[in-house]
């Protein structure tokens, strides 16, 4: 983890510096800011993000006249933070905690992402801004393009954060068995609530990592301070 920290903060500095000479250049070249489109990635907290570093450097080999930052916007506030962007211009949001969720209403979207109940990608270039879910199409993607079936399979989410809402659909969507895995009992809860209305194919287990270890110890009879 602490590795992991120090690459993270090791590119946020290399993307800070990378910044800093691109907006030199086009303040030295002020025709190209009516050309360049502007993205960007808006939650609470959002400075731990690697998504500028990695869309700012596919834009750069692309060629592609674009910049891409992070919008950190206050969690009682966002629908101002939304209708600023819109006005300013922007072209695209990606949407991350605690936000996915609460942009929906500010959106035009599809059946599917209205059925998850989340958004994590917002197109501005329509006559009306456009959310979308992507979490649920790559998950089904990977998996696809690996030769996993899901159907009939017993599958287990581990977590109860936003993205967890639209894997469990996708899953569900194709017929699998889907347990949520998580730390406190509520959280998984919530989400069992939430993903049981979206789908009337296959009923959602939720059992807590606790729970199941738990059932584990009782069926091998291993003695256990919690269930004697």
């Amino acid at each position: 983890m602490h590795q992991a920290s120090l690459r993270s903060r090791g590119l946020s500095r290399k993307f800070e510096s990378a910044r800093k000479e691109r907006t030199n250049e086009l303040f030295t070249s002020p025709a190209k800011w009516s050309l360049i489109d502007v993205y960007g990635i808006i939650g609470d907290p959002v400075e731990h993000s690697l998504s500028p570093p990695m869309h700012q450097a596919a834009f750069d080999e692309l060629g592609i006249d674009s910049v891409f930052v992070t919008f950190e916007a206050n969690p009682n506030r966002i629908g101002q933070a939304f209708h600023g962007a819109e006005a300013l211009g922007f072209d695209g949001l990606t949407v991350t905690l605690p936000f996915k969720h609460d942009v929906l209403k500010y959106v035009d979207s599809d059946k599917r992402t209205e059925l998850v109940g989340a958004v994590n990608t917002i197109n501005f270039n329509e006559s009306l801004p456009v959310g979308y879910n992507f979490d649920l199409s790559r998950t089904l993607r990977a998996f696809e393009n690996h030769d996993v079936a899901l159907t009939g399979a017993d599958t287990i989410v581990i977590g109860a954060g936003g993205t967890v809402r639209a894997i469990a659909f996708g899953f569900e969507s194709r017929g699998a068995n889907v347990a949520i895995a998580n730390r406190t009992v509520e959280r998984a809860d919530n989400q069992e609530t939430a993903t049981s209305t979206l789908s009337c194919r296959r009923r959602m287990y939720v059992q807590t990592a606790r729970n199941q270890l738990l059932s584990q110890l009782r069926r091998t009879r291993r003695p256990c301070l919690s269930c004697r």
